[in-house]
C-alpha cells in the first residue's frame, strides 16, 4: 500500500516545455500567459540558489522517496489489474497516495491505454479501406475521428493533461507518424500504378486500324511520339519500356482481331523509334516479340477449338443418333422426315440424314478399295473426324463393302465420342504403346515388316472400351479407373503375347490389315499429334558396290528418325507455329512416300545381296 506524504509537496521537475505533440494539441491547446516582469531574474536567482550546497540532502531523499513510490505503483499495477479510479473506489489504493505512486501508476495505466487505441485504429484503417481512399485529407479525417472517439469512450479527460502528453499522447504521436507514412508511401505506389495503367490504355488506344494504307505506320509514329513526350517529362526509358510491353502483352491478351494484331506486332515496333534504331531492331526485345506472337497465336487456335467445339457438339450428337436409326434395315426414312424427331434436328443434322440415308441404300462394292479404307482410317487417327466421315460418305459408298463402310462409320463413332476422355491420355496406356512401339521398331529394324502404327492398335481398342462400358460407371470415378486399367492391361499382353510367338512377322508380303490384329476389329489409330519414324538400315560395304545409284538419290539418306510430320489437321495461325518450331517437318503424305520408296529400295537391296553368290 502506497503511504501518504506527510511533507509539503516540492515540484523539483523542470519547466514542461511547449506541448508540440499533434495529438495532444487536438484536445488541449492552452492560451499564452503574459510574463510578468522581473519573473525570469527570479527565477535565474532562485535556481542558483535551489542549486546551491544547502539543497543536496534535500534532492537526495527526493529522488529516493520517487523511486521506491514507482516501483511500488508498477508491481501494485500488475498485482490489482486495474485502472487508478477503479482501485481507488475498491479501496485497494488511498485517494491521498504518494504523488509519485499515483504518477507512475496513470502514466502505466496510460501507455496500455495507447496501445489499445493503436490495436484499434489499425484493424479500423483496414475494415474501412482507408488506405485505398485517395482523397488529400482521407487519413487526417480518419486518424482525428478515431482518437476522438476513443478520448471519450475511455475517459481520458480525468486524468491531467501534463500526464496525458507523456503517458498516451507521446506513443500515438509516434503511432501517427509510422502509419502515415505508410499511408503515404501505399498512395505513392497507387499514383505510380494508376500512371503506369493510364500509359498502357493510351498505347492500347492507338492500336486501330484507322483505314488508311499507312495506318500500321501511324500507329509507330503515335507510340514514338507518345513515349518520347513521357520521357521527357520525368519517365525513365526502362519504365517507359516495361509498360510499353505490358501494354502490348495486354492487348494481345484481349484482342479478337488476331488478324489485325498480327500485323500489329510484325511491323509497329519497326515504327517506334526511341533512339538510333527503330524498336523492332534491339536484340534484347526480339524474345519478348516472339512470346507475344506465341501468345497470340495459341489464343487463335484455342478460340478456333473452343468455336468448333461449341458448334460441333449438338450436331455430333444428331449425327450418332441418326446413324443409330438409319442403320435399322427396317427404318422408314419417309416417315421418320414426319416425325418431331426429324423437325427438331438442325439444319446439317437434318442434311446429313438425307445423305446418310441416301448412301447407305445405294449398291456398295463387292471387294474393299484399300486406299480409300487407308485414307478414311488416316482421318480417324488424325482425329479428322469430320473429314474421315465426308470422305466415307462422298467415296466409300461405292468403294467399300457395306459392313466395312458400317464398320467404318462405328468407328468414327467411337473416336469422337471419347476424344474428350482423359483416360485415353493415362499413364499406362501411353507406357503400353511406348513399349509396343519400341518392339515393331526392333522386327522393323532391318526393313518395314509390320506397320509403324501398329503400336495404337491398343489406342483403338481402348476407345472402343470406354465407348462401350464408361457408362457404367460413375464419372472419372476410381472404379472406372481401375477397369479400364485392367482392361488394357490384358489387351496389351496378348499383343506382347503374340510378338513372342512371331505372329506379326506373317504380314510381311500382305497389304496390311489392322483386323488380323485387333481383337476389336476398330482398324490402326493414333494421334496426328506424334511424329511417325523409321529405322533404315545402313548399307553395309558389300552393299555399296551394287547400290551407288541409291546413293546418288538424296531422298534416300534421308534419316526419316529425324523429320517430324506435320499434324494434318493444323491450319492457319497453327501450321505457322509448328513450323517455325520444327524445321524438318514434312506431311504425312511426304513422309509415307518417303518410306515407301526407302523400303523399296532396302528390300530390292536385301534381294540383290540375297540372291548373288
Amino acid at each position: 500500500m502506497p503511504s501518504k506524504r506527510d511533507t509539503p509537496s516540492l515540484d523539483l521537475s523542470p519547466e514542461l516545455p511547449e506541448v508540440v505533440s499533434r495529438d495532444f494539441n487536438l484536445f488541449y491547446k492552452p492560451d499564452p500567459k503574459p510574463e510578468v516582469a522581473g519573473v525570469r531574474e527570479l527565477t535565474r536567482a532562485l535556481d542558483s540558489f535551489v542549486s546551491g550546497a544547502g539543497t543536496a540532502m534535500v534532492l537526495g531523499a527526493e529522488q529516493k522517496e520517487k523511486t521506491e513510490n514507482e516501483n511500488l505503483a508498477v508491481q501494485q499495477h500488475l498485482d490489482l489489474k486495474l485502472s487508478f479510479n477503479d482501485a481507488v473506489k475498491q479501496g485497494k489504493i488511498p485517494k491521498e497516495a504518494n504523488p509519485y505512486f499515483i504518477q507512475k501508476y496513470q502514466q502505466i495505466e496510460l501507455g496500455e491505454k495507447a496501445r489499445k487505441f493503436k490495436d484499434g485504429v489499425i484493424q479500423r484503417y483496414g475494415e474501412l479501406g482507408v488506405k485505398e481512399n485517395a482523397d488529400a485529407g482521407a487519413f487526417d479525417n480518419f486518424y482525428n475521428s478515431e482518437l476522438k472517439k476513443f478520448f471519450t469512450e475511455n475517459q481520458l479527460g480525468l486524468f491531467q493533461p501534463n500526464d496525458l502528453a507523456k503517458g498516451f499522447f507521446n506513443q500515438t504521436d509516434k503511432f501517427r507518424n509510422e502509419l502515415y507514412s505508410q499511408h503515404s508511401n501505399s498512395q505513392l505506389g497507387k499514383v505510380t500504378e494508376n500512371y503506369k495503367k493510364g500509359f498502357k490504355n493510351d498505347i492500347q488506344g492507338f492500336l486501330t486500324d484507322d483505314g488508311t494504307e499507312n495506318s500500321l505506320q501511324n500507329i509507330g509514329d503515335k507510340i514514338t511520339n507518345y513515349i518520347k513526350d513521357k520521357t521527357a517529362n520525368g519517365l525513365g526509358n526502362t519504365s517507359a519500356q516495361e509498360y510499353l510491353l505490358e501494354a502490348l502483352k495486354e492487348y494481345v491478351g484481349n484482342t479478337n482481331d488476331f488478324d489485325f494484331a498480327q500485323k500489329v506486332l510484325d511491323r509497329v515496333p519497326n515504327f517506334i523509334k526511341l533512339g538510333t534504331d527503330s524498336l523492332g531492331n534491339v536484340k534484347g526485345l526480339k524474345d519478348e516479340f516472339n512470346q507475344l506472337q506465341d501468345t497470340l497465336i495459341d489464343r487463335q487456335i484455342a478460340q478456333e477449338e473452343r468455336a468448333i467445339k461449341q458448334n460441333a457438339i449438338k450436331y455430333s450428337q444428331e449425327k450418332r443418333f441418326l446413324k443409330g436409326r438409319l442403320d435399322d434395315e427396317n427404318f422408314d426414312f419417309q416417315q421418320f422426315k414426319k416425325s418431331n424427331e426429324y423437325t427438331s434436328l438442325t439444319r446439317e443434322g437434318k442434311e446429313f440424314a438425307e445423305t446418310y440415308w441416301a448412301k447407305s441404300s445405294t449398291s456398295f462394292s463387292t471387294k474393299d478399295n484399300e486406299d480409300v479404307k487407308n485414307k478414311v482410317n488416316e482421318f480417324i487417327t488424325n482425329g479428322e473426324y469430320d473429314e474421315a466421315e465426308k470422305y466415307l460418305l462422298e467415296i466409300g459408298s461405292n468403294q467399300l463393302t457395306k459392313n466395312t463402310w458400317t464398320e467404318l462409320n462405328q468407328k468414327i463413332d467411337i473416336y469422337d465420342a471419347t476424344k474428350a476422355n482423359g483416360l485415353i491420355n493415362n499413364s499406362t496406356l501411353t507406357n503400353f504403346k511406348d513399349d509396343i512401339d519400341t518392339k515393331v521398331k526392333a522386327i522393323n529394324k532391318n526393313g518395314t515388316v509390320v506397320d509403324p502404327r501398329l503400336a495404337n492398335d491398343l489406342d483403338a481398342y481402348a476407345r472402343q472400351w470406354l465407348f462401350e462400358n464408361a457408362s457404367k460407371y460413375p464419372p472419372k470415378s476410381l472404379e472406372l479407373r481401375d477397369a479400364f486399367k485392367e482392361a488394357i492391361t490384358k489387351e496389351y499382353n496378348d499383343i506382347i503375347q503374340n510378338f513372342v510367338s512371331d505372329k506379326y512377322k506373317t504380314i510381311k508380303k500382305e497389304t496390311y490389315n489392322p483386323e488380323k490384329i485387333n481383337k476389336s476389329n476398330t482398324g490402326s489409330t493414333g494421334s496426328s499429334n506424334q511424329p511417325e519414324k523409321a529405322d533404315m538400315k545402313k548399307l553395309t560395304r558389300k552393299d555399296r558396290r551394287t547400290t551407288k545409284v541409291v546413293k546418288a538419290d538424296p531422298e534416300l539418306t534421308i534419316d526419316l528418325e529425324k523429320v517430324e510430320i506435320i499434324p494434318s489437321n493444323l491450319t492457319g495461325a497453327g501450321l505457322r507455329k509448328y513450323q517455325r518450331d520444327n524445321p524438318n517437318a514434312i506431311t504425312q503424305e511426304e513422309y509415307e512416300r518417303l518410306v515407301k520408296k526407302q523400303t523399296q529400295n532396302n528390300l530390292a537391296g536385301q534381294g540383290n545381296i540375297g540372291g548373288s553368290t
